[in-house]
């Protein structure tokens, strides 16, 4: 198994352990429009246009999803597709199944082979 695929794994069992603060959720039956700000973990799995702000917090971008947003967050994963500019705290952990157009900025960035990107990559300073 990759670095990439193993982080990926933690990211998600992060996301399924954390019982006291259970993440907000699109479903992937939903369709969302607007700016969704958050004080919690997000996951998305429906289908987003807008913004999303999850501040100090993980955001994971499921395989089924759809987002057209700019995107905070403190660590970032993403296995759907994404048209929009990735900002994160922490890293941004892109699958190989995963669609984005749009830049992506972190202190640390995974792209898994086999994903589709096309912007530009900036490597931040963990003081951002």
């Amino acid at each position: 198994m990759s670095e990439l695929e193993e982080e990926t794994k933690t990211a998600e069992n992060l996301l399924e352990k954390r019982a006291l603060s259970q993440p907000s959720r699109l479903g992937s039956t939903a369709k969302l429009k607007g700016e969704w700000v958050c004080d919690e973990d997000v996951i998305i799995q429906g289908h987003l246009q807008g913004k999303i702000d999850s501040g100090d917090h993980d955001l994971h971008i499921e395989r089924e999803a759809k987002v057209q947003a700019n995107i905070l967050g403190k660590n970032i994963t993403i296995l759907g597709e994404v048209t929009g500019n990735v900002t994160a705290a922490g890293k941004i952990l892109v699958g190989k199944e995963a669609k984005i157009i749009g830049d992506l900025s972190a202190p640390q960035i995974a792209i898994q082979d086999g994903a589709k990107f096309k912007g530009t990559v900036k490597m931040l300073p963990k003081t951002i």
